[in-house]
């Protein structure tokens, strides 16, 4: 797959950006809409600050991708990765849902129980990719050697 260094700076963005919604839910800020869910909200933030993002990313993939990061029937159709019909676009938001499989995958067994995430400390997703089987939007990938491509992809 051949990404030039606009779109690779917009995945980049997107594999960071995809949850920012959340971080808005929890707070008051007047010019981005915050009601729905968080990929929503995500895009609304991308598009609130589209003169910021548009020098250094492809603004309107950047929302696409944080709009679409989710492989989930707990989301709507349309906020899934599976909605993007163009199949390049779906490879590059499947990295960002591969992202955000990584970040929350770090709660493991302790997300089946309230924990205050003010006390509670995150794991490295980094021990899990370098030392054990993962298991990703439900595909086992022994030594995280997928996942691995995927990061060789995002630290060229």
């Amino acid at each position: 797959m051949k990404v030039d260094n606009r779109e690779y700076q917009t995945v980049v963005l997107g594999g960071l950006l995809h949850d920012i919604g959340k971080l808005l839910q929890r707070g008051t800020f007047g010019v981005i809409d915050i009601k729905g869910k968080h990929p929503a909200i995500s895009a609304n933030f991308i598009s609130a600050f589209a003169d910021v993002f548009n020098p250094i990313c492809d603004v309107s993939l950047l929302k696409t991708l944080v709009q679409k990061h989710h492989e989930s029937p707990y989301f709507e159709p349309e906020l899934n990765v599976s909605s993007i019909t163009d199949s390049h676009i779906r490879t590059l938001a499947t990295l960002v849902s591969l992202a955000d499989n990584l970040s929350s995958s770090e709660r493991g067994e302790r997300s089946k129980t309230y924990q205050d995430y003010k006390e509670t400390p995150l794991a490295s997703v980094l021990n899990i990719i370098k030392s054990s089987p993962l298991k990703i939007a439900g595909a086992s990938m022994m030594n995280g050697g997928a996942v691995r491509r995927c990061l060789g992809f995002i630290t060229r």
